[in-house]
């Protein structure tokens, strides 16, 4: 004949004890097996989604302020047409805001989602005058952000990428592969000086 098993579980307060006991384990299980992934993924797209905003407020500044840089820069003396490959604009300041939106563009045709972008200190490199932004972009899969560097190597006025770090996020699909973060550094020149040029011919 079969153990009685029920005999051999306690009763009484004990036996409500371990009930609990083995409540509280199932809940937790559960948590750790549907409930936290979840919230991890709701609060990673919850941050992306101020990352999104905080940008899109400052590109919204940055293309309000473009005109009047571009108003001051026309006070001064203007230089000459300029050499093909260099950046466009009578300032650091006007060549920066270029950029940015240049890149927001670039971005958006890639398919990705330029997540922050930070102006770099200009630097002065053989009497040009080297302008930069610091960039996150966020991209769905490794052939889209392929095209997005492929995009900026080709880009006319010519653009270096320099210091980039990649971050896979977890894969939406098998065939998909993982969602990247990638931070990178991006470089244009400007010419300076009596005689400089902006444009091209």
């Amino acid at each position: 004949m079969a153990p009685d098993l029920s005999a051999a579980l306690p009763v009484g307060r004990k036996g409500r004890l371990l009930a609990l006991a083995l409540g509280c384990l199932a809940l937790a299980l559960i948590w750790l097996a549907l409930v936290a992934p979840l919230v991890d993924v709701y609060g990673a797209r919850a941050r992306r989604l101020v990352e999104q905003q905080e940008l899109a407020d400052h590109m919204a500044a940055l293309a309000a302020a473009l005109p009047e840089l571009q108003r001051q820069s026309a006070g001064a003396s203007q230089p000459a047409q300029g050499r093909a490959g260099l950046l466009e604009g009578a300032s650091d300041a006007v060549a920066g805001a270029a950029l940015q939106e240049r890149l927001q563009g670039m971005v958006n045709a890639a398919g990705a989602s330029l997540t922050s972008a930070e102006m770099l200190p200009p630097r002065t490199v053989v009497g040009l005058s080297r302008i930069g932004v610091r960039a996150s972009v966020y991209a769905p899969d490794w052939p889209k952000l392929v095209g997005l560097l492929h995009a900026i190597r080709e880009a006319d006025p010519h653009l270096m990428i320099d210091d980039l770090t990649l971050n896979a996020m977890s894969a939406r699909s098998r065939d998909a592969g993982p969602a990247l973060d990638a931070t990178f550094s991006i470089f244009g020149f400007r010419a300076t000086g009596p005689g400089a040029h902006t444009g091209p011919r």
